[in-house]
């Protein structure tokens, strides 16, 4: 087994603002010799010492960088949110093992824009459309009071317009929050009128939940 000094660390560096980087995640990072992450998450701690690896899409790349740095010192990943929703943790420890591994958690978008309705996220069904377009059926969806969908693109709003006005019509209510936490951060309700042609921020997350909630 890997010693505690050369396990990966994967710290999750909240939704964006270094106000909600926890205090243990800030440790880690300033205990690290590599700082292995996306170029805003790397600037989040401009006074750590460690060498800092900007990283973009190109996954075995990055599982090589993490390979090649953890023989010589110890490698903080840093991820976006929490490391386990829907971030680089899960290739990370698939490829060397949980015990190679140790997760520091940190605060989600999903949580950050529930905290903003003042309302609880438990049975919030999580959709991510990062990685792939997925499967959203609307019949299905409707088993949920609560849904979650986080974007990384500008047209999210317009792409789901058909899906959005489907829970509209429905008497849900949909909820945008762009670049949670951060200075230009915007949080307001969506109507049918807003969702042709809307474009937004590359970190959305859109709220649909049932109206007898709010």
């Amino acid at each position: 087994m890997a010693v505690k000094a050369n396990k990966i660390m994967i710290v999750g560096c909240g939704p964006g603002s270094r106000d909600l980087l926890t205090a243990a995640g800030q440790r880690e990072i300033e205990a690290a010799g590599v700082l292995i992450g996306a170029s805003r998450l790397l600037d989040l701690c401009p006074e750590a010492t460690a060498e800092r690896i900007p990283v973009g899409k190109d996954m075995e790349a990055i599982m090589q960088v993490i390979a090649d740095r953890r023989e010589k010192g110890r490698v903080a990943i840093l991820v976006t949110g929490d490391p386990g929703l829907y971030s680089l943790a899960a290739s990370v420890v698939q490829r060397f093992g949980r015990e190679a591994c140790e997760i520091v958690p940190g605060i989600s978008a999903l949580q950050t824009a529930f905290a903003r309705l003042g309302i609880g996220w438990e049975e919030a069904r999580g959709i991510s459309t990062h990685a792939a377009e997925p499967d959203l059926c609307p019949e299905e969806l409707c088993r949920y009071a609560k849904i979650a969908i986080l974007g990384g693109d500008r047209e999210l709003v317009a792409r789901l317009a058909p899906l959005l006005k489907y829970f509209l019509d429905r008497g849900y209510r949909i909820f945008a929050g762009e670049d949670l936490t951060l200075p230009e951060e915007l949080f307001y309700e969506i109507g049918s009128d807003r969702l042709e042609g809307r474009r937004v921020s590359t970190r959305t997350i859109l709220l649909i939940v049932r109206g007898d909630i709010l």
